[in-house]
């Protein structure tokens, strides 16, 4: 997973991290393992 999001930045892996914390970011986690995987 942290392959996948490395793609989209470096910081970004902290946000997918939490997705709670961030209601955007949970979108990026659901296409990102689902859809790339």
């Amino acid at each position: 997973m942290r392959g996948e999001s490395d793609r989209f930045g470096g910081s970004e892996i902290v946000s997918v991290m939490s997705p709670s914390d961030r209601p955007e970011t949970k979108r990026f986690v659901g296409y990102s393992t689902d859809e790339e995987v």
